[in-house]
């Protein structure tokens, strides 16, 4: 059985305060801003995580992601929450964080 060290500790504590903090974002990001606007910040972000590459990025968007509920990314821009859900994906993997 391995011990847990205090470091190990803090650092899953700081990963689920950045977890909850996005969350918190885009909660208010659905209230307080319309469909396209949300759609085009969720592309931002896809188009951040392919470093520009567009092509690379509508591909991706068009592929089903089995961590995302077997749907393509692009499906997901269809509801808030989708968008929602799409954007903590992204940033969970800008992070490194594979689910």
């Amino acid at each position: 059985m391995s011990k847990v060290k205090p470091a190990d500790n803090l650092r899953e504590f700081v990963r689920i305060r950045h977890d909850l903090a996005d969350l918190t974002e885009c909660r208010e990001d659905v209230s307080e801003q319309s469909m396209e606007e949300l759609q085009n910040r969720a592309w931002e972000e896809v188009l951040a995580l392919f470093e520009g590459d567009e092509t690379g990025a509508r591909g991706w968007m068009k592929r089903n992601r089995p961590y995302l509920g077997n749907v393509t990314p692009e499906e997901m821009l269809d509801s808030a929450e989708g968008i929602r859900r799409l954007r903590q994906f992204v940033q969970q993997l800008e992070r490194g964080v594979l689910p």
